[in-house]
């Protein structure tokens, strides 16, 4: 029993041992990591950022446009019966239809001379000077702003603010400060209370940078002349009154003064013969002025066209500098600026529209009260959305001076909170975008399709 257990005991243990060198030793995870001086011989697939140099500077702004490129001349297609008279490559048609036969050259005498059209030609109309100070002044060399202004194909963000007492104007210090410090211009209304304005003056004095800054005396008498009397008369005691109260640390040179607030528009007339009285007064004191103050969706394409009124716009126009056209544009809608386009926001193309048929030059244009609802805005990140399309339409015509958002001032619920706000999100936008701007942007009539059909005016 012993010998057999011994041989036993013998064998099992070689077969155990057999087993065992049969079996696949496990890899050590730890040993099969690479080593740090492994892993420095691969080179790393580099990503958009690791590509940029550490010492990447970015090009300065260029104040001219780009050249383009001439196209090498392409061969002239004859015309056939199919292209007929207008597949001449896309450069222009032809002078002689396909079956005439071409006439000799006449070289003995130069061409004549065509007489102008008599009809308006829209695209010769003079457009205002883009900003109205002289050179600018800056020490350190041009920045943002600068570059911008210089060239008259680009255009900044115009969308500023509406102060007044009370209220919440926190941030405001910044923005103006950051802007200027750009060289940016920037759009500041106030109303009763001087105090921002007389701070955007003293900026602008040290910089040089063109700030668009308004004032106006609200409530009681100041708020609408005396529609009893004659316009005239009512000009000369009403713009008296104005200037009366017009705050003295403030400059006439550099503050429009507005006289009005959101006029009667079914006193049109009357209005423009009094606003042609104080446009008159203004310019022999030296002071600007800034007519209407129209609300929101007036006044009507006929009254911009109405004798009285063509004869106070050909006096704005000849005096771009110190005579302008004060307007209110609201959606009166939180949900879209655009709501009702262009008949309330974007109205003013109607005013240019009037001015282009008449032979006017495009009267400077203030929109001193601009929003969506009087007592209320959307959010900043909703506010900042629907305001870019207005900030790419206001810069397309220079003329239009700039927006101002209501409503910092107190009186009308939490605006000016909701207002304030917007100090950051608009600061930044305004420091790093700017519009391109054609030379002189016909209106479309189309646009006011509508309204033609509805007014019955031929359009």
């Amino acid at each position: 029993m012993s010998k057999f257990y011994s041989v036993t005991t013998f064998f099992s243990v070689i077969i155990l041992a057999m087993v065992a060198s049969c079996q696949t030793t496990e890899p050590d995870p730890i040993a099969a990591l690479p080593t740090v001086a492994q892993v420095a011989t691969v080179a790393p697939t580099p990503t958009a950022i690791e590509t940029i140099p550490p010492t990447f500077t970015a090009e300065p702004i260029s104040t001219e446009l780009p050249t383009e490129t001439p196209l090498p001349p392409t061969a002239e297609i004859p015309p056939t019966e199919e292209s007929g008279n207008f597949n001449r490559g896309g450069e222009s048609m032809p002078s002689l239809l396909p079956e005439e036969t071409p006439l000799p050259t006449i070289t003995a005498s130069p061409s004549p001379t065509l007489e102008p059209a008599a009809q308006l030609e829209i695209t010769q109309v003079p457009g205002l000077p883009p900003f109205e100070t002289g050179p600018v002044t800056q020490q350190g060399g041009a920045g943002f702003g600068y570059t911008v202004r210089n060239n008259d194909r680009l255009d900044y963000v115009k969308i500023g603010f509406h102060d007044g007492p009370g209220g919440s104007a926190r941030g405001i210090t910044e923005w103006m400060t950051t802007l200027d410090a750009q060289g940016i211009p920037f759009f500041l209304k106030t109303a009763d209370d001087a105090g921002s304005l007389y701070q955007a003056q003293q900026l602008a004095k040290a910089s040089g940078v063109p700030h668009i800054l308004v004032f106006r005396r609200s409530g009681g008498d100041f708020e609408l002349p005396n529609y009893n009397d004659n316009p005239v008369d009512a000009a000369r005691e009403h713009w008296q009154k104005h200037l009366d109260a017009f705050p003295p640390e403030l400059d006439k040179s550099m503050v429009w003064i507005e006289s009005a607030n959101e006029v009667d528009q079914r006193r049109s007339e009357w209005m423009a013969e009094y606003s042609l009285e104080v446009a008159k007064l203004a310019v022999a004191g030296g002071h600007k002025y800034a007519a209407f103050g129209w609300s929101s969706g007036e006044p009507e394409y006929a009254d911009w066209r109405a004798p009285k009124m063509e004869e106070f716009l050909r006096f704005a126009a000849d005096h771009p500098n110190q005579v302008a056209v004060s307007l209110h544009e609201y959606s009166y809608t939180n949900r879209d600026l655009f709501y009702n386009y262009p008949f309330q926001v974007g109205r003013f193309q109607l005013l240019f529209l009037a001015a282009d048929r008449m032979g006017i030059r495009r009267p400077t244009v203030l929109i001193t009260e601009f929003g969506w609802e009087y007592v209320s805005l959307p959010d900043p990140n909703t506010a900042m959305d629907q305001m870019d399309r207005v900030m790419k339409l206001y810069a397309k015509y220079p003329e239009v001076k700039g927006a101002a958002i209501w409503y910092l001032g107190g009186g009308y619920s939490n605006i000016p909170t909701k207002a304030s706000a917007l100090f950051e999100p608009l600061t930044a936008h305004t420091t790093s975008v700017f519009y391109e701007r054609p030379a002189y942007p016909p209106i479309d009539p189309a646009i006011f399709l509508d309204y033609w059909e509805k007014e019955g005016v031929e359009p």
